[in-house]
């Protein structure tokens, strides 16, 4: 039977690694500038020392043209001659110093080679290739520069190098006499060779140091982002671990770890919330179906002949369907909003109105249960808003005074205009929230621990309030104590055009 491949997800896990790709890029970098150092080495050295090399054999040969005794007895013969032999080794080059007579009363190529073929046995072999050309251009060069001197250098392809020559003349005693100086230049002599051989030796064990360098600076530079990766990898496993990195961790490795706790801190709030609200949505469905269920079967088996019983029976069936559709309507207007799907109708709209429309829907709770609305509402203040949303947001705040308000029943409504600004909030007279609480009173399903009353409404009135009022980008707020109430407010521009 044919057994499935099972991947191996460590297979190749340290070529995908943070240190290997730094101790890759360091490597990169020192091969790159051992790349740059020996072209500028073969490139610009080469042709630096050859250039070098030129012209030092022209101040020599200048030297010894110079050095020529014009008086030319034998005592200063001999001091030439003996200068002329050590520039000679020192300079791996071949003087000839000739007259007319020497060469038979005419210089020609011919009878010139002939002067200076006594020099070829001791010159580089690669030279005599060139000869010919050399003699020719050597006769041309002197008959331009009558009495002056010259220098010419020929490449030598078949031999890798270049002959320098030069020529020029002296008077001494009456008598005209020619100077020849040639010198074969290698484009790899000793020098040459023995700085690239240390090039490379040196490259090589750069290269090698190198590849220990980036290993050790690429694991130095990676060791905080493999501890901060295990410590991510603890707190993924244990909910209330903190993030850590030690006193040498890079600053944006500690700024990084002081966001994951945050962000970790966020998500154990959003689960405790999630876990809340579940609980809490079961237990705000359960209720009403549970009612609905138990008034159907009353209706079927012992009211269905009763009209009375049956209408009252109904009713409270209807009630609980409006309680489901008022959780399902707020659930979904709560999506909404959080999901950036919800669109503004921004009108020119006078709040008081709102207010007053708001308070008259829940007059039924001064009729019924004996609340005090006690209202201080400003005329004309004007506010470009979404009277839908407004409204509700207003709703939901009043109808949070008075789930919470204490035994007076008091319910303080306020609306004022002062600087431009206009202010809305509604107080009741609780037991106040704690400091620590107020925080988390946005958000859903979450009660404070303030009465002992039971509390209408779905649980996340003031999450749809915050909602509403971000989307306006208006700023809100509560202000509690403990024992004498709370005061939620918000507060708004007022409008510049009319209505």
């Amino acid at each position: 039977m044919h057994q499935p491949k099972i991947l191996n997800p460590d297979k190749g896990r340290f070529f995908k690694s943070v240190t290997f790709h730094a101790w890759l890029s360091f490597l990169s970098l020192a091969v790159i500038i051992i790349a740059i150092m020996a072209s500028v080495f073969l490139i610009v050295y080469t042709f630096m020392y050859r250039n070098q090399r030129i012209n030092s054999l022209e101040r020599t040969g200048n030297y010894v043209i110079s050095s020529y005794p014009e008086d030319a007895n034998s005592q200063s013969m001999d001091r030439f001659e003996q200068i002329l032999n050590e520039l000679v080794v020192v300079n791996n080059m071949s003087v000839v110093v000739f007259t007319k007579s020497d060469a038979d009363k005419e210089l020609s190529a011919d009878n010139v080679s002939v002067i200076i073929s006594r020099i070829r046995a001791s010159e580089e072999a690669g030279s005599e290739i060139n000869s010919q050309a050399i003699n020719s251009r050597f006769m041309l060069e002197l008959s331009k520069n009558n009495g002056g001197q010259f220098h010419f250098v020929l490449n030598n392809k078949n031999y890798k190098g270049s002959d320098l020559v030069m020529g020029g003349q002296k008077l001494s005693n009456g008598e005209t006499v020619y100077f020849y100086i040639h010198a074969f230049i290698k484009e790899e002599d000793f020098a040459t060779s023995f700085f690239y051989q240390l090039f490379v030796g040196m490259s090589i064990v750069a290269l090698g140091v190198s590849i220990l360098y980036a290993f050790f600076i690429g694991k130095r530079i990676t060791s905080p982002l493999v501890r901060l990766s295990q410590e991510v990898r603890k707190a993924g496993k244990n909910e209330n671990y903190e993030i850590k990195t030690d006193g040498n961790a890079y600053i944006e490795l500690d700024d990084l770890a002081r966001s994951l706790n945050s962000s970790l801190k966020e998500q154990q709030k959003t689960e405790h919330f999630r876990r809340d609200l579940v609980a809490n949505v079961s237990h705000d469905l359960r209720t009403p179906l549970t009612m609905i269920k138990a008034y159907a079967e009353m209706i079927r088996d012992l009211s269905g002949n009763n009209p009375k019983k049956r209408e009252e029976h109904c009713e409270i069936i209807i009630n609980e369907v409006d309680t489901l559709n008022a959780l399902v309507g707020d659930l979904l207007d709560l999506s909404k909003l959080q999901s950036d799907t919800a669109k503004l109708d921004l009108k020119c709209v006078e709040l008081g109105y709102i207010v007053k429309t708001v308070l008259d829907r829940l007059d039924i709770f001064r009729e019924r249960d004996g609340y005090e609305f006690i209202t201080d509402i400003d005329a004309n203040c004007l506010c470009d808003c979404d009277s839908k949303r407004i409204e509700q947001a207003i709703y939901n705040l009043v109808c949070n005074a008075i789930n919470y308000t204490g035994e007076d029943k008091k319910v303080y409504v306020s609306l004022k205009e002062k600087d431009g600004i206009i202010r809305f909030s509604v107080r009741d007279t609780g037991k106040g929230i704690k400091q620590e609480e107020l925080d988390r009173i946005w958000d859903r399903y979450y009660r404070a621990n303030q009465t002992k009353r039971s509390v209408a409404g779905s649980g996340i009135g003031l999450s749809i309030v915050q909602n509403v009022l971000i989307l306006h980008s208006m700023e809100f707020g509560v202000d509690s104590k403990v024992g004498e109430g709370s005061t939620f407010w918000f507060e708004a521009k007022i409008s510049d055009s009319d209505i």
